[in-house]
């Protein structure tokens, strides 16, 4: 199920009585982007918890993936750094002050 955070807030109570009856993990959206889920807490009945698998299956669409499945969120091995700064020994605010200086206004 899909719920806005708007509606989620208003109907809380709401959706809380539905995930505890229907065990159906709620995807919360802000702006049709998923932003969090709401699952039941394990131990309601037995078995496999299909909250987590599905919780997998929609991290491994955007590429990522539950870490030995406890719930920190790791990403995978193609993905690449934030680039380090110049190695000049400039920083930000250096680099901003010379290109306004050279700058012919």
């Amino acid at each position: 199920m899909r719920v806005k955070v708007g509606e989620l807030k208003t109907h809380l109570s709401k959706y809380l009585r539905q995930l505890q009856e229907s065990r159906e993990p709620i995807e919360v959206c802000m702006r049709e982007e998923p932003v969090a889920y709401l699952t039941p807490l394990a131990g309601g009945d037995s078995g496999a918890d299909p909250s987590q698998a599905m919780l997998q299956r929609r991290l491994a669409e955007v590429g990522l993936s539950l870490a030995n499945g406890v719930g920190a969120v790791s990403r995978p091995r193609a993905f690449s750094p934030v680039p380090s700064p110049p190695g000049d020994g400039r920083d930000g605010v250096d680099t901003v002050r010379e290109m306004r200086e050279s700058k012919d206004y």
